[in-house]
């Protein structure tokens, strides 16, 4: 009540703020006085009337404004809401108390979701993180009135500071500091198309992970907020340097990588269980097979009856289902565990010390261990003496495994693996080619080259239909003009 009454009713400066402030602490202490001590309450009819409207109008005040918030925050856009954020939330252009303003009246507005049980509170530390951005040209929240316009705002800075802000395929990435402290805001890519198995939230995720104490470091989930009505989130910072920006697919790692990842492997196949709910439609590692192989299908069947044409000149077949042979058989049973299943370059953050941190956690299951082996095989590109080094050391350390069916358990995973990549991928090559030097083009289409180059030896029914790389940058900008990248309604 009094923060509505201070930023309320004491709009004009801060100090009618105070003053009412001290009337209002003055008017309760008075109220109590005379109700309890005194004896009013109950016996002096005025007063009872007085007190009820007095505290009932102030309640109702405060109600109205919560309600308001709320609906700003969910994203609604009606003119009374957004009155009521510009005029309560984050109006950081006043000075003296104007920081405690901001973090008391921002935690107030967010309890409206935090009630709901939807999103956690967020700390004011954290908005600390956002609003003390450091540098000459960095925008401060301070100079803003809303929280929209000031991530708006730490979009574009980061977007000029190209080594503050990462985009990847599901989120973008910015990040922020307050004091010695640093964070990742986590804001969500608009429309993008769905092309893996997402099961968990994220942030469901991490905090799991945290109850059951994983020991490979990972972010911790700190806090969420509405930004344009999408659910944002606020994770731990952790240092180093992906993987791929230091290593990119096409270079060769070096061995000494081998035992972290291993590390990693090995810690998450060996926890079978974590505190979160049963999700996808399948029970055992077969029936995770079949739901797999389902999705890839129905996924990669409805670009290619769409750009059939295109996709043979790639090289496909006619018939697409002699890319998906049945292979069902080849699935061995054998408990579930805690999978990332997306372990690659550049979902690993190396320290100069040689430390590893694993993020992005978007694709979580818990389920085939295999599967999430076979996938980090595929999107790592180990060379052949790398892979079964690893494969060897991760056998050693599940001795349970029978070697020859788990390979090929991996090898069935991987096959629809291939085709999947390859059919997506050409796709976003397609959107970034003509933004690209004929370089970088050349360059990402050798990266792409190697792709078509596993699925010819995954596919007898695939055959390659270029000599090199040069041949295929050729094909692709020509042949890929008027291509829709876009995921398609319609399926096979």
């Amino acid at each position: 009540v009094v923060l509505v009454v201070m930023d309320g009713v004491g709009r004009s400066s801060d100090g009618i703020g105070d003053a009412v402030y001290a009337v209002f602490v003055v008017f309760s202490f008075l109220a109590a006085f005379l109700g309890s001590v005194l004896g009013f309450y109950g016996s002096v009819w005025w007063y009872d009337l007085a007190m009820h409207f007095a505290f009932g109008y102030l309640g109702g005040i405060c109600n109205a404004r919560f309600l308001l918030a709320q609906c700003e925050l969910q994203g609604g856009k009606p003119a009374s809401a957004r009155k009521a954020m510009r005029e309560n939330v984050l109006d950081l252009n006043r000075s003296g108390s104007s920081g405690k303003r901001v973090l008391a009246s921002l935690r107030l507005y967010l309890k409206a979701k935090t009630m709901e049980g939807d999103y956690s509170p967020i700390e004011p530390e954290l908005i600390s993180a956002i609003a003390e951005k450091r540098g000459s040209d960095a925008p401060l929240l301070r100079d803003i009135e809303s929280l929209s316009e000031g991530l708006s705002a730490l979009r574009a800075y980061a977007e000029e500071r190209k080594g503050d802000f990462k985009i990847g395929y599901h989120n973008e990435n910015h990040e922020a500091s307050a004091g010695d402290k640093r964070y990742v805001i986590r804001i969500p890519v608009a429309d993008f198309d769905e092309v893996d198995i997402r099961l968990y939230d994220e942030n469901e995720v991490l905090s799991a992970l945290e109850d059951i104490s994983f020991p490979v470091p990972h972010p911790r989930y700190l806090g969420s907020f509405y930004y344009e009505g999408r659910p944002c989130a606020i994770h731990s910072y952790l240092p180093g340097k992906a993987l791929r920006s230091v290593l990119p697919n096409d270079e060769e790692l070096p061995s000494s990588y081998l035992p972290g990842f291993l590390s990693i492997l090995k810690e998450l196949h060996s926890r079978k269980e974590i505190p979160l709910p049963k999700k996808g439609d399948y029970d055992d590692c077969r029936s995770f097979y079949r739901y797999d192989r389902s999705f890839i299908l129905s996924l990669v069947g409805k670009w290619f009856k769409r750009y059939r044409s295109f996709y043979h000149k790639l090289g496909y077949p006619e018939d697409l289902l002699s890319l998906f042979p049945d292979e069902e058989r080849k699935i061995i049973d054998h408990p579930f565990a805690l999978c990332h299943c997306d372990l690659h370059r550049g979902n690993v953050l190396v320290e100069e010390k040689g430390g590893f941190s694993l993020i992005d956690w978007e694709l979580f299951q818990v389920s085939d261990p295999l599967y999430d082996l076979a996938i980090h095989l595929h999107k790592m590109f180990y060379r052949k003496e790398q892979e079964k080094e690893l494969l060897d050391g991760y056998f050693a350390a599940f001795p349970e495994l029978p070697r020859s069916s788990a390979e090929e358990a991996i090898g069935a995973y991987r096959k629809m693996e291939d085709v999947k990549s390859a059919t997506i991928d050409v796709l976003r090559l397609l959107i970034e080619l003509p933004h690209q030097s004929p370089e970088e083009g050349k360059r990402n289409a050798a990266r792409y080259f190697l792709k078509l180059e596993a699925l010819a030896a995954s596919h007898p029914s695939y055959v390659l239909p270029f000599l090199d790389a040069e041949e295929l940058y050729a094909f692709l900008m020509e042949e890929g003009k008027g291509i829709d990248p876009r995921l398609p309604e319609e399926g096979i």
